[in-house]
């Protein structure tokens, strides 16, 4: 499991060398121990054949032996496993079991002293040899039993050399699955690469012309095709709203010079009328007179304000408004609303009073 885990922290080339390389020594492996497997199971089946029929071989040339009572000429026939090196011992056993003759490599040899009572054949294997008890039968009589013991020197040499070819076998597989890998990493993982490249530097730059170049016409060359797709409509896209945003800016822009330039010229007329208002207040009227030019001097200085109010919100648009700290009296702009609105009340036989 962490094995797996672990390949979450490694690049896409990384996982496809190791992925590959992990499946084919799995398999090389798997199929290595099969054929050695069959060769040892080969080997000694092949060996207790042999084994079978030269035991069979003697049985047959001790028959004469056994049943004329002749040790002498049972130790001759056993004699001739001389030529046998694997063969370490070889005893006869009459039909009582018990030991008739014996023939030893090796003076420091004993014979074995159990599994003969049942006079049928056996085999066994310990660590150092095969040991096989066959029979001897002659028309239909058991006349005794052949013991034969061989080392399995030949079998382990075979095992080492078996052992020797499959590491050979398995490191040159394992040559040539990372061969392998590695050119297919370079079909597989170049345009993911190259995919993933190009994302970090629209990323990085905000350049949307950037297209990611296709390699192959699978799944990763529509995969690419997709993306570049989506660049197209992000570029499309971009370029829209940059041109919405000039637009509204010079709809902005035009506005507030068209607000500046109107403010402008009203104002000047207005500072007109407000002198001539002045003017006139100085001149020798009677009370409601005075009133009349009160209220034209405060209805005028009410939409200079308005005027440069509007001006002002042209300022904010432009980021260049300043605010200013003015004092005022409460008292004055009430009669100052009053003194506008009275005459209009009047008409309509009304009466404003605070």
């Amino acid at each position: 499991m962490n094995s797996f885990s672990s390949l979450k922290k490694h690049s896409i080339r990384g996982k496809l060398v190791r992925v590959i390389m992990l499946s084919s020594l799995l398999a090389s492996l798997l199929t290595t121990i099969f054929f050695v497997g069959l060769e040892i199971y080969s080997f000694r089946r092949d060996m207790v054949r042999d084994l079978t029929g030269l035991a069979r071989v003697i049985g047959i040339n001790s028959t004469a032996p056994l049943e004329f009572l002749d040790p002498g000429a049972a130790a001759e026939v056993l004699s001739s496993l001389a030529i046998k090196p694997h063969v370490r011992q070889a005893v006869l056993y009459d039909a009582r079991g018990n030991l008739f003759s014996r023939y030893a490599a090796a003076p420091d040899l004993s014979p074995p002293t159990g599994h003969i009572e049942a006079l049928a054949q056996k085999v066994f294997f310990t660590p150092k040899h095969i040991e096989l008890y066959v029979p001897i039968v002659e028309r239909g009589k058991t006349l005794g039993m052949v013991f034969l013991q061989a080392d399995l020197g030949e079998f382990y040499s075979k095992l080492k050399h078996y052992g020797i070819m499959a590491g050979i076998i398995l490191l040159a597989s394992l040559l040539f699955a990372w061969f392998i890998s590695f050119r297919l990493q370079q079909k597989i993982s170049a345009p993911i690469i190259s995919l993933a490249e190009t994302m970090a530097r629209v990323r990085d730059n905000k350049d949307y012309s950037v297209r990611a170049p296709k390699q192959s016409d699978d799944e990763m060359g529509a995969l690419v095709d997709g993306f570049n797709t989506m660049l197209d409509h992000i570029q499309r896209y971009d370029r829209e709203v940059v041109a919405a945003k000039e637009t509204a800016e010079k709809a902005n822009q035009a506005k507030s010079d068209f607000l500046a330039h109107m403010s402008h010229e009203i104002r000047t007329p207005m500072n007109g009328i407000l002198g001539l208002a002045e003017l006139l207040a100085d001149t020798p009227l009677d009370e409601r007179q005075q009133q009349y030019v009160r209220t034209i001097t405060h209805s005028g200085s009410g939409l200079l304000n308005i005027i440069n109010n509007i001006l002002d919100s042209s300022k904010i648009e432009a980021g260049r408004l300043e605010l200013e700290e003015i004092n005022f009296s409460i008292r004055n702009i009430v009669t100052e609303t009053i003194d506008m609105l009275s005459g209009q009340a009047r008409r309509q036989e009304l009466e404003i009073s605070w």
